[in-house]
Order: C-alpha cells, then structure tokens, then sequence
C-alpha cells in the first residue's frame, strides 16, 4: 500500500482536488484514493510508507537536471490554494555532484540519472 503527503495542490488521477498537507493512497490508505501503481509527481507528493518511497524512486528526478529540492513542476511552484499548515518533504532529489541523483530519506537505493532509465552503479 502506497500512501503520499501532498506538497503542493494537485489534481488525482481521478479527477479530485488534493490540497497541500492532505494524504493520497491506494487501498484506502489516504484521504484521497490514487489509482494502485500510480507514479508519483516529481516534487508535488512526499512517501509515508516504503511502497511510496520505492514508487518515488521508480519514476526518478526526471526533469531536475539543476537537483534544485522540492522543486515543483507545476505552474503555480509554491502558491497554494489553502490555508492548511504542511511540513517540507522528507524524501526530495539532490544531486551527488558526479550527474547522479539521490532520494533524501532512502539513499539506500541508489543512485537516478535524469531521465527515465535506471543507473547502474
């Protein structure tokens, strides 16, 4: 079972609106149900259990070629559309200094280039 915190305000798969500081899961795991084996958003959602963090690592910094932390792609970038207090995430992407990216919070699983295909080490 995978079970986000959002970072920033975003739409599901399913169409709802989650808001900064509310949770997402599959199973029933969260405030807002996500599709099982959704790939998280780089950078909008942080992973409460290890099936979220793996995902978090399984789709990779794709797009963070500066490894800028909590980076948002998103248009809005740190707006939010509500009041609700949030903590900054614990698992984000930075850069090893070497072209390879880390995922704070689980360096254990190695290293991501910046794309979609796994590094070898």
């Amino acid at each position: 079972m995978a079970r986000y915190r959002v970072i920033c305000d975003i739409y599901t798969p399913g169409g709802a609106y989650a808001f900064a500081g509310s949770t997402v899961g599959d199973e029933g795991g969260g405030d807002i149900p996500i599709p099982p084996g959704w790939p998280p958003p780089v950078g909008a959602v942080d992973g409460l259990t290890p099936d979220a963090v793996q995902r978090q690592w399984d789709v990779g910094p794709r797009g963070l070629s500066g490894a800028e932390p909590n980076r948002f792609l998103y248009p809005w970038g740190w707006f939010r559309f509500s009041d609700v207090k949030y903590s900054p995430a614990l698992h984000y992407w930075y850069s090893d200094g070497h072209g390879q990216f880390l995922l704070r919070g689980a360096e254990g699983l190695g290293p991501r280039g910046d794309g979609d295909g796994r590094v070898s080490t």
